[in-house]
C-alpha cells in the first residue's frame, strides 16, 4: 500500500498533522473540561451561597418582625400591631395563642369553634424550643394552604403566657427556588434536617422524603454534602445531576441545587464537536498543501525514475542527461545520475569498440587457421606418400639384402670353380667393389633423408608454435608450410635415388653373379679368392641388412612426422572452432550493446 516516497510522505504529513491536532483537541477538551468543572462549581457555590444567605436574612428579617409582636401581643387589642407586621412582611395571617388556651388572630376566617392554639404545631415548636423558629411546612387549617409559621414564645417570670406568630405562604419560598435554574433542566429544591423536601418547582413533592427523588438523597448523605466544595453525581428521574447544597442561616433547612450534568457540559460537548470538525478540515487542508508540495518536489524525481526505468529495460538512450536544476537533494540526484550516465556510457562505448575489434581479429583467425588446416592436411599427405616410399625402398632393400645372401650361397658352392677363373674373380672383384661404392652413395643419401626428417621435426614444431600464437604472426604458417613441402619434396627425390641406386646395385650384383658364374667355371683352383669374396659377399650382405634398419627409422620418423602433422591439424580445427565461437559472442555482444543509443 505505501509503496512509494510520495506516499510515504504524504501519510506521515497527515499522521503528524493528526496527532498534532488530536493532541490539541484533547488537551483542550481536558483544559476546558477543568475550566468548566471549576466554573460549574463556582456557579453554583456563588448561586447557593448566595440564596441561602437570601433565603435567611428573609426568614430572620420575618423572625425580628414576629419578635417584635411580643410586648402587643400581651396588651388587649394587639389586631393594629399584627395588621402593621402583616402588611410589612407579606405575612397572610399574625396571631398569638395564650397558655389560658384563648387566641386572637388578624384574621379568624374559618377557625373552628373551641379551637386551642396550644394543641398547634406552632405553639409546640415554639414551646419546645423556646426561641424563635421556623416550623416545617403544614397546610393551614383556615386557609388550606402550606404555609410556613416563625412562632416566638413569650416569657414572663420564667413562665410561657404565650406564642406568637406569623405566617407566610409556601409559594413565597416555591417562587424563589423555581428562579434557581442554571440550565433549563436544572432546578433547586429545600429539605429539612429530616430529610423532608420543605420547597421544590413541583407542588407534589413538598412534604415527602428527598429519597423519592433519589436513593442516595439520605438525611446522612444530605448532611455530609452541605458545606464541602466538590459537587456529587447522582441519578434523578433518569438523567445525571451535580448536586451542591448549603444550609439556609436561622433554619434547619438545606438548599440544594441538581445541575443537569448534559446540559452543564453542552458547551464542552460543543467544543469537542467544532474542534473534531476543525481537525478534520485542517487534515484535508494539510493533506491538500502537502499534496501539491510533494507533488512539484517529486516532479523530477520521478523524471529521475523514469531515466532509469528507461535504462533498466533495455531500452535507454545514454545521451541523453536529466537538468541538475535545484540545489536540493533532487538535484544532486540528477546530477550523480548524470555522472553514472556518462560512466556508464564511455564503458559500453569502449565495450563496443572492444567487441568489434574481437569479432575483426576472430575473422582473422579463423580465417587464418582454414587456410593453416588446408596446408597441414597436404603436408599430412605428402607426408603419407613419404612414408610409403620408404616403405618400397624398405622392401627393396631387403629383396637385395636377400639376394646378397642368396649369392654368397653361390659363391661357396663354386669356390672350387673360381680357383681355375682367377681373372673373371678379378672382374667380380671390382664389380662388388662398384656395388661397395654403390652402398656407400646409399649410406649418404640415407643420411640425407634423416637430415630432412630432423628438419621437417623442427619446421612442425615451428609450425605448431605458429598455430598457436596465430594473430599477426598467422602469416608465418605459409612460410612453415612451404618448408615443410619443400622437405618432403626432398624426401621424395632422394628415396627415388636410392630405389635407382639399390637397381643399379642390384644390376651390378646380378652382372656380378653371372661374372663369377663364368669365374667359377674357369676357375676351379681360386678356392682362397672364392672364400675371400664369400667374405666379401656377407660384409655387403651385412650392410645391406644394415641398410635396411635405416630405412625402417626413415619410415619410422616419418610416420611420427606424420603423426604429429595430424595432431597439428586437430589442434588448428580447435583453434577454428574457438575462433568461431569467439566471433559468435563478440556478435552476441555487440547485439545487446546495439539497445543502447551510445
Amino acid at each position: 500500500m505505501l509503496r512509494t516516497i510520495k506516499t510515504k510522505m504524504l501519510c506521515a504529513i497527515v499522521s503528524i498533522v493528526l496527532a498534532s491536532v488530536a493532541v490539541t483537541t484533547l488537551l483542550s477538551y481536558f483544559l476546558m473540561k477543568n475550566f468548566n468543572d471549576e466554573g460549574t462549581q463556582r456557579n453554583l457555590a456563588s448561586l447557593v451561597d448566595g440564596q441561602t444567605i437570601s433565603i435567611g436574612e428573609w426568614v430572620e428579617t420575618r423572625e425580628r418582625m414576629v419578635t417584635s409582636l411580643k410586648t402587643a401581643a400581651l396588651e388587649p387589642d394587639p389586631l393594629g400591631a399584627f395588621r402593621q407586621v402583616a402588611i410589612a412582611g407579606k405575612l397572610t395571617n399574625v396571631y398569638a395563642g395564650y397558655a389560658d388556651k384563648t387566641s386572637k388572630l388578624l384574621n379568624s376566617e374559618g377557625l373552628p369553634a373551641g379551637y386551642d392554639p396550644t394543641a398547634s404545631p406552632w405553639y409546640k415548636t415554639a414551646e419546645a424550643t423556646g426561641k424563635p423558629t421556623v416550623t416545617a411546612p403544614y397546610r393551614d387549617p383556615v386557609t388550606k394552604q402550606l404555609v410556613v409559621s416563625f412562632p416566638v414564645p413569650i416569657f414572663q417570670n420564667g413562665d410561657l403566657r404565650a406564642v406568637v406568630s406569623g405566617d407566610i405562604r409556601m409559594n413565597t419560598i416555591v417562587d424563589t427556588i423555581r428562579t434557581m435554574k442554571p440550565t433549563p433542566s436544572s432546578f433547586a429544591f429545600i429539605v429539612d434536617s429530616a430529610g423532608e423536601i420543605v420547597a421544590h418547582p413541583e407542588a407534589g413533592l413538598i412534604l415527602n422524603r428527598a429519597e423519592n427523588l433519589s436513593d442516595w438523597l439520605t438525611p446522612e448523605n444530605i448532611k455530609d454534602l452541605v458545606g464541602k466544595a466538590e459537587l456529587r453525581e447522582v441519578t434523578i428521574g433518569g438523567k445525571r445531576f451535580l448536586l451542591r447544597g448549603a444550609a439556609v442561616p436561622n433554619t434547619n433547612w438545606m438548599l440544594i441545587v441538581a445541575l443537569d450534568v448534559a446540559e452543564g457540559n453542552a458547551g464542552l460537548h460543543a467544543l469537542v464537536l467544532w474542534s473534531t470538525v476543525v481537525a478534520a478540515l485542517i487534515t484535508i487542508l494539510s493533506l491538500v498543501v502537502a499534496g501539491a508540495v510533494v507533488s512539484r518536489s517529486f516532479v523530477r524525481l520521478s523524471r529521475v525514475q523514469d531515466a532509469m526505468q528507461a535504462i533498466a529495460s533495455g531500452s535507454g538512450d545514454l545521451t541523453q542527461r536529466l537538468a541538475e536544476d535545484g540545489t536540493d537533494e533532487v538535484g544532486k540526484i540528477a546530477a550523480s545520475f548524470n555522472v553514472f550516465v556518462e560512466k556508464i556510457h564511455a564503458i559500453l562505448s569502449q565495450v563496443r569498440d572492444v567487441s568489434r575489434s574481437v569479432d575483426t581479429a576472430a575473422s582473422e583467425i579463423a580465417s587464418g587457421n582454414r587456410d593453416l588446416s588446408s596446408r597441414t592436411e597436404m603436408a599430412s599427405a605428402n607426408l603419407q606418400e613419404t612414408a610409403a616410399a620408404m616403405e618400397e625402398v624398405d622392401a627393396t632393400g631387403r629383396n637385395a639384402a636377400a639376394s646378397v645372401v642368396q649369392a654368397t650361397d653361390e659363391a661357396s658352392g663354386a669356390s672350387q670353380a673360381a680357383r681355375t677363373g682367377h681373372d673373371k674373380v678379378t672382374i667380380a672383384t671390382d664389380t662388388m667393389a662398384r656395388v661397395e661404392q654403390s652402398s656407400e652413395r646409399v649410406g649418404n643419401i640415407t643420411s640425407i633423408i634423416e637430415g630432412i626428417a630432423f628438419q621437417t621435426n623442427i619446421l612442425a614444431l615451428n609450425a605448431a608454435v605458429e598455430a598457436a600464437r596465430a594473430g599477426e604472426q598467422g602469416r608465418g604458417f605459409a612460410v612453415v608450410a612451404t618448408e615443410v613441402r619443400g622437405l618432403a619434396q626432398r624426401s621424395a627425390s632422394a628415396a627415388k635415388e636410392i630405389k635407382a641406386l639399390i637397381e643399379a646395385t642390384v644390376e651390378q650384383v646380378r652382372e656380378g653373379s653371372r661374372l663369377v658364374r663364368q669365374a667359377g667355371e674357369s676357375i676351379n683352383l681360386s678356392v682362397e679368392r672364392i672364400d675371400r669374396v664369400a667374405a666379401i659377399m656377407s660384409d655387403v650382405a651385412r650392410s645391406a641388412r644394415e641398410q635396411s634398419h635405416g630405412i625402417e627409422e626413415i619410415t619410422r620418423s616419418v610416420s611420427d612426422l606424420d603423426e604429429m602433422t595430424q595432431r597439428n591439424a586437430a589442434l588448428v580445427e580447435q583453434a577454428a572452432a574457438a575462433s568461431a565461437s569467439l566471433k559468435e559472442h563478440a556478435a552476441i555482444l555487440s547485439q545487446e550493446l546495439s539497445v543502447f543509443v551510445l
